[in-house]
């Protein structure tokens, strides 16, 4: 339970170090946050007036082409008829041979105060900011002639309505000059800068303050809410996890203190003689109450933990004990115990396990041990000297769920295994059209040729049965002959075979 505390502790300070986090991230995410907002009102924007300044350079030229240049009411009129039913032109002004004339007639309908500093030069074009979040564009016709059209107040491209506008700065891009388009009179750092591609061939690039950013943090504190609590939950989750396995973990620890984890044995018969081949050593849990659990309910524990050496001693004791109570048997007899590949890659635990194994002080072991092909090696070179140790020791090796995980065929060509355990997931093929049939021939016709022992597990029916003994596998493991079963059955069931 210490170790529990411990990473309780643990996870309160992760949840404090995220906090710290969106702290410290809070101003990249709110800027990310305007920015996207930013880019779909441009994109809004974009879709309604879809080619607007395209057609402004195109309204200018089609508007001077019918000019006649003198400001005579024609041209008035031309210029009047245009600013009206244009969705991108409001006013325009002619002035040719030092005459003046607007869509007001005579007058003039452009002010001279706005700023001709900065402006975005193109051949004849030029644009510049105008009042009210408007653009001027100045044609010059020829040396003496200059139109000018005012277009539609761009608001600017929406964005000025997210925020204060003294918090934002606003340029228009092109040809590498710039043309500021918002209201505010201080120019903004490039601290909080990003720059939008539009479809009329301009740049924006749009500048956010620091008192801005303060605002989007404020406007979206939801959000920060929201990362907050994910950032709970996650901690909640990872400390409740780790509880769960720990406590799992500890119950484990506890059952082995009381021997409560116990070898169940299930035959392995020679359906040619029908005489008692060998065993698997199964492991169960009985608890104190007498309730028994599988192993799949507690093996992947005990195998991602330290717990897996001393299980694995604990039942290899209890079966050279068990075995010991046996009347004699064929020689060839043995039991075979599961072990995983990290533990057969370790010589300081297989050492001793063939200690214990010495321990019967027998002509020859009889007891195998049995490494899944389900979970990989992690350095087959080390293993295979432990295999060749244990085998020069006399003890037998199996591969167990053969075909079915990462090693294959490869495992069998490189490591001293003796015997090879046909998985059930073949076994079941037999006397379908399932395609792993084919699979099961496969690894039937290599176990032959390579003069491998095999063994049958999964076995059920008499079907089964007769179509491993035409493919001459005759050591079957299964249901059809015997379920696995505690000492005390497994030594009655043994006793029929003397």
């Amino acid at each position: 339970m210490i170790n529990a505390k411990s990473h309780w502790k643990k996870s309160i300070t992760y949840f404090f170090i995220g906090l710290f986090s969106i702290y410290l991230l809070s101003d990249f995410i709110a800027f990310q946050i305007f920015k996207y907002n930013a880019v779909k009102r441009i994109d809004g924007y974009e879709r309604l007036n879809h080619g607007r300044y395209d057609k402004i350079s195109q309204d200018i030229k089609t508007v001077v082409s019918k000019l006649s240049l003198t400001c005579d009411s024609k041209d008035v009129k031309i210029m009047q008829d245009y600013a009206n039913t244009s969705n991108n032109i409001r006013i325009i002004q002619l002035i040719a041979d030092h005459k003046l004339c607007s869509i007001y007639g005579n007058k003039p309908a452009i002010t001279s105060y706005y700023s001709k500093q900065n402006a975005i030069y193109n051949n004849k074009l030029s644009i510049y900011n105008y009042s009210n979040n408007r653009l001027i564009f100045n044609y010059k016709i020829n040396s003496h002639s200059t139109i000018s059209f005012v277009s539609e107040s761009i608001d600017p491209f929406y964005i000025s309505r997210m925020i204060n506008d003294n918090n934002i700065s606003i340029f228009v891009e092109c040809n590498n000059q710039k043309l500021k388009i918002s209201n505010n009179k201080p120019l903004l750092s490039s601290l909080y800068s990003f720059s939008h591609k539009m479809d009329n061939g301009y740049t924006l690039v749009i500048n956010l303050s620091k008192e801005g950013l303060k605002h989007i943090k404020n406007d979206y504190i939801f959000v920060f809410i929201a990362l907050s609590f994910c950032c709970l939950l996650i901690c909640l989750s990872f400390a409740l996890r780790f509880d769960k396995n720990k406590s799992i973990q500890q119950l484990i620890k506890q059952g082995l203190n009381k021997g409560e984890f116990i070898p169940y044995y299930q035959p392995i018969i020679d359906s040619k003689t029908n005489q008692l081949s060998g065993c698997e050593v199964l492991v169960r849990w009985k608890r104190c109450n007498g309730e028994i659990f599988p192993p799949y309910l507690f093996i992947k524990n005990v195998e991602n933990s330290h717990l897996i050496y001393p299980m694995t001693l604990s039942i290899l004791q209890q079966v050279i004990e068990d075995l010991s109570h046996l009347p004699v048997l064929s020689d060839n007899f043995c039991a075979s115990i599961n072990i995983t590949p990290k533990q057969l890659e370790n010589y300081k635990f297989m050492d001793k396990c063939l200690s214990a194994i010495n321990s019967q002080q027998r002509d020859k072991p009889n007891i195998a041990l049995e490494v899944t092909e389900r979970i990989p090696f992690s350095d087959i070179a080390k293993a295979k000297a432990v295999m060749t140790y244990l085998s020069e020791n006399g003890v037998k090796l199996k591969l167990d769920d053969a075909g079915t995980g990462f090693g294959g065929f490869s495992y069998l060509q490189t490591l001293p295994f003796d015997a090879i355990k046909i998985d059930k997931m073949f076994i079941d093929t037999i006397g379908t059209n399932d395609m792993k049939r084919n699979i099961l021939n496969a690894i039937i016709s290599f176990g032959h040729e390579t003069k491998l022992e095999m063994i049958a597990e999964g076995v059920e029916t008499k079907q089964q049965v007769e179509y491993l003994m035409k493919k001459d596998v005759h050591l079957i493991q299964g249901y059809f002959y015997a379920k696995p079963m505690p000492f005390s059955e497994f030594y009655r069931y043994a006793t029929q075979f003397m």
